[in-house]
């Protein structure tokens, strides 16, 4: 068992042999009996699967190295380098007495059969099993050393919350294409919370990632991931694997008790597009896609809407596949876009869409803690910037406030760098998918997406800036609604129900007031900032979202 360069198949010896080595040295040197050890501990370890190559970033190691790098970095609380993988165990032994090591081999024996399972998505239940399922699809494994400390330290039903809120800042993130740079360096400032916290580990993983603020490691809210599947051609941007588990987890929301298995499934359009009935830009959104147990043919490419849907409708998975129209368009599209969008929030939530108490870190100073600095007002194009930065990534419908606009970073200001005022000097050059709906405060609504705007039709900020009167009216030409038709927003939790009314003239009456705009109007009423077209309307029992979505929607197909 004992080598000096070579191994017994004749080849370089690998880290992994070397550690072998020296724990089998270390162990005959202090009297323990090699071949007892290494029936015990070490046996297990020299099947093929673990000489077998896996690949790790740029580089392809055995899967031996791989664990004892993964295993290192846990236990040692940094990251692990491959060259010098071998060098940082035998310092990690340096001092290991002679009664430490048949506890070490056996602690490796533990950690790699944890490993092994992780590899092989063996979880000790279905919502385990599926996470790390999921996990190799996102291929990440930076975030292995923390799993090696999770499942050796808490029991299943201890670690199920920790692992899916690890899951849904993976995944949430991933779908918005962000970088994954700084990944390693979160990974091991996790861990060492994790080891010195008594507390769940569902508190610790939850607020550390809540308090990441920088683009390389944020967690996106309900509302910039909704944006993402509603505007972005994720069939363009994200692998064939990445998008089955999109639309797959969709499904699982949608359908809960249905087979979550979906890395055999087709990606297919619903839409064909040869047909042209839409540009691109439409045709690949998660509206448009759907998954079947098998590509429909070549035939059904050029087949009317009529037969695709029956031919749809005749396989699994429902969830995805249940509802559709029997005329399907862009308008259409869109709308499935919305419902899969809130499906992927449901499967993937974010904290925040859920209160839960929060606790503030003692060492976080107070507003009152904080000194007061006096800035000079910034140049207005900057604040225009930052305030089309700010809403850049947020849907439509968006209210915002000066002081909550000045709150949030960008790439223009940071955090403290500007104040509400400033916001409010820079109104001159507001972009033109913004309107003002209230003066005092300033309060700011987002009123389209400039990127589905036609570049040959530029936006007239004369026109725009009535954009919602127009649509409401728009909504009351074409009967979606009635003059004085009844809209409730309910609060449950509060045990709170509002309500307003809608004018002839495309006005909203609410709270003893009359308001041009409906984000206006439910934002006086709940007393915060809110999205006037989460309404629901009375008569119809539907929102005023659903309702816009019908009339923007022969925007996409003119």
């Amino acid at each position: 068992m004992i080598f000096e360069s070579l191994n017994d198949r004749g080849t370089p010896l690998l880290p992994s042999d070397l550690i072998k080595n020296l724990l089998f040295q270390l162990a005959e040197s202090y009297g323990h009996d090699p071949e007892t050890l290494y029936n015990l501990y070490w046996q297990p370890l020299e099947s093929k699967a673990w000489k077998s190559e896996i690949r790790q970033g740029r580089l392809n190691r055995s899967r031996l190295d791989a664990f004892f790098a993964h295993y290192l970095t846990m236990r040692l609380g940094k990251e692990i380098l491959a060259p010098a993988l071998f060098t940082q165990f035998r310092t990690f032994t340096a001092t290991l007495s002679r009664e430490r090591i048949p506890d070490l081999m056996s602690e490796i024996k533990r950690f790699s059969s944890i490993y092994e399972n992780l590899t092989e998505s063996k979880g000790e239940s279905s919502d385990e099993t599926l996470f790390l399922s999921r996990l190799s699809v996102l291929d990440t494994t930076v975030i292995t050393p923390v799993l090696l400390f999770l499942f050796d330290s808490y029991p299943s039903h201890e670690r199920s919350s920790a692992l899916q809120l690890l899951e849904s800042w993976l995944v949430r993130r991933m779908v918005s294409r962000l970088t994954s740079k700084n990944y390693n360096r979160m990974m091991l400032e996790l861990l060492h919370l994790l080891k010195r916290q008594t507390e769940p580990p569902t508190t610790t993983i939850r607020e550390y990632l809540l308090n990441q603020s920088a683009e390389s490691g944020f967690w996106p809210t309900d509302e910039a991931v909704q944006d993402v599947l509603l505007t972005q051609p994720i069939y363009r941007q994200l692998t064939r694997a990445r998008i089955r588990l999109v639309l797959g987890g969709c499904n699982r929301a949608l359908a809960p008790t249905e087979e979550s298995a979906t890395s055999d499934l087709a990606i297919e359009y619903l839409l064909a597009p040869n047909l042209r009935d839409a540009p691109d830009e439409i045709l690949d959104t998660l509206g448009n896609l759907t998954l079947l147990p098998k590509k429909l043919g070549a035939t059904a490419s050029t087949a009317s809407w009529e037969k695709r849907r029956s031919l749809i409708l005749e396989t699994t998975p429902s969830g995805v596949n249940q509802l559709l129209p029997l005329d399907f368009g862009p308008q259409q599209i869109l709308q499935r876009s919305v419902r899969l969008a809130d499906s992927f929030c449901k499967e993937w939530p974010h904290p925040l869409s859920i209160p839960v108490p929060v606790s503030v870190p003692a060492s976080r100073p107070t507003p009152t803690d904080r000194t007061r600095i006096t800035l000079p007002a910034p140049p207005q194009v900057d604040i225009a910037s930052h305030v089309n930065e700010v809403f850049g990534s947020m849907p439509i419908g968006t209210v915002l406030t000066s002081v909550q606009i000045a709150s949030l970073p960008s790439a223009f200001f940071g955090l403290g760098q500007l104040r509400a005022d400033h916001v409010e000097s820079g109104l001159r050059l507001l972009p033109g998918y913004l309107n003002i709906i209230e003066r005092n405060p300033l309060t700011i609504e987002k009123i389209y997406v400039a990127a589905l705007v036609k570049e040959s039709q530029p936006p007239d900020p004369a026109i725009k800036r009535k954009h919602y009167t127009e649509t409401i009216q728009i909504l009351l030409s074409q009967g979606l609604l009635q003059p004085d038709d009844e809209l409730v927003y309910r609060e449950p939790k509060k045990n709170l129900v509002h309500r307003a009314r809608v004018r002839h003239d495309g006005a909203i009456f609410a709270g003893g007031r009359e308001f041009s705009s409906v984000s206006a109007a439910l934002t006086h009423s709940v007393g915060r900032s809110a999205n006037g077209w989460e309404w629901t309307i009375v008569r119809t029992n539907l929102t005023l979202s659903d309702m816009r979505i019908q009339a923007q929607a022969p925007k996409f197909s003119s």
